[in-house]
């Protein structure tokens, strides 16, 4: 898991392996979430 603190920074997804993934993201409490496929 990868944490980001800032809206300024961004996650590099080149390195990841094809599939799916759980993307959530929090600000003031309210959690908001998205799949993410990555594909070859």
């Amino acid at each position: 898991m990868q944490s980001i603190r800032s809206i300024d920074q961004s996650i590099h997804i080149g390195t990841l392996s094809a599939g799916p993934y759980m993307v959530r993201l929090t600000q003031d409490g309210e959690v908001l979430g998205t799949t993410l496929m990555v594909k070859e």
